[in-house]
């Protein structure tokens, strides 16, 4: 009879562990790094601010599923501007870049010879037949 209980609470023990164990592993998971352009001058100045606010969001929704690092650069309204901005994503080894939602800014980013080489996705709908000539 002894021998049962100690098979049955060890058991239970061995599988309270493994509970406990992969509701842990979700807070170790490694992150992801994005870079977000936001347009905070030129004609769409104003939506800056809805649009760290919805990245904000976006990382407050995912936190438990994936530690979200998010860094915030304006693309500018000149290249020298944006080159700026995307050597500043190259530095921090940023995985995603969110484009900015102007159009004439994606244009400058795509060109910019300082875009890291990582996925690029632009939020709101832009010009067709845009796209970049990287190889």
């Amino acid at each position: 009879m002894k021998r049962k209980a100690i098979i049955a609470i060890s058991s239970l023990l061995l599988l309270g562990l493994a509970f406990y164990g992969s509701s842990q592993a979700r807070t170790i998971a490694p992150g992801l790094k994005v870079g977000v352009l936001i347009s905070s001058a030129g004609p769409l100045y104003f939506a800056g601010g809805f649009q760290k606010a919805a990245a904000e969001l976006a990382k407050k929704d995912l936190a438990k599923i994936i530690n979200l690092e998010i860094s915030y650069q304006d693309p500018g309204d000149s290249e020298v501007e944006t080159n700026s901005a995307l050597r500043y994503f190259a530095k921090q080894n940023v995985e995603l870049i969110l484009a900015p939602i102007e159009t004439d800014s994606v244009r400058r980013v795509l060109k910019s010879k300082d875009l890291p080489e990582v996925p690029i996705i632009a939020p709101s709908s832009l010009s067709e037949n845009l796209a970049g000539n990287k190889k």
